[in-house]
């Protein structure tokens, strides 16, 4: 019997450490009456990618702000390596819908702004990375949308953030663009050993993307589905495992009237 809790403290122990973000939020509102979050809890592992899903105006945006640190208004409990967070994060980082560059700098300079160290290596090599060396003097008006959003995650990831925070980064760009820094994106994530955790309503970005997938109700919002998604990676969006994967989530949402 006590080598029994031995083992299951030793147990808990380990998982813990592999947490990098735990999130318990009891409850979240704006105003008097306006209750847009009530216990969500979830855990994130060291080097996972990690989606929420959920449907429109649910409060995945107001969490992401809440775990970088840009609202504090809330009961409950964020904590990034074992830390409570209670003001914003450097640790963290995120790539918004819009790129949101500065129009009177370059590619370059975009990138490097709040760069906190001298080296400038870590630049070049995100621009080549991303395949931006040619521009790296352009302006953002010389871009093209899916080149901004390149800009803007290198900023993002210009000084290695422990989380990587997406909230619908490629939403607005066509079909293939879309794809092509999904791939980039993960390329980045492996390259660097980082954690990613993305907001999307895109089921297959979801599932393309993630090792593991949450989804939020409507609110007041809480985590009421998990997906461990456990196909090979590189994923092929031609593999019969994929499309029967995005076909199942979907099925359980509509199901559950979570699309609603």
């Amino acid at each position: 019997m006590k080598e029994s809790c031995l083992s299951g403290e030793i147990v808990s122990r380990v998982n813990k450490l592999k947490r990098l973000l735990e999130v318990n939020i009891k409850r979240k509102q704006f105003g008097k009456s306006n209750l847009v979050i009530r216990n969500l809890a979830f855990n994130i592992e060291k080097n996972k990618f990690t989606t929420i899903i959920g449907p429109n105006g649910c409060g995945k945006s107001t969490l992401l702000k809440a775990i970088i640190g840009l609202d504090q208004e809330y009961d409950g409990l964020i904590k990034l390596n074992g830390k409570e967070i209670n003001s914003p994060a450097k640790e963290c980082s995120i790539v918004f819908q819009e790129p949101r560059l500065m129009p009177w700098m370059s590619v370059n300079e975009n990138i490097s702004f709040g760069l906190e160290k001298n080296d400038k290596t870590i630049v070049y090599d995100l621009l080549e990375l991303l395949e931006l060396e040619n521009f790296s003097d352009n302006f953002p008006h010389q871009l093209s949308g899916g080149m901004a959003q390149k800009v803007a995650l290198a900023r993002t990831l210009v000084n290695l953030p422990n989380l990587l925070l997406l909230d619908e980064p490629f939403g607005s760009l066509d079909a293939i663009t879309r794809h092509k820094l999904q791939r980039k994106l993960l390329e980045i994530i492996e390259k660097e050993n980082s954690t990613a955790l993305l907001v999307t309503h895109d089921l297959d970005e979801a599932v393309y993307l993630s090792d593991e997938i949450l989804v939020m109700s409507q609110r007041p919002a809480r985590i009421i589905k998990k997906y461990a998604i456990n196909l090979p990676k590189p994923r092929d969006r031609a593999d019969k495992r994929f499309s029967d994967m995005v076909a199942k989530i979907y099925f359980d949402l509509e199901k559950d009237s979570i699309l609603e």
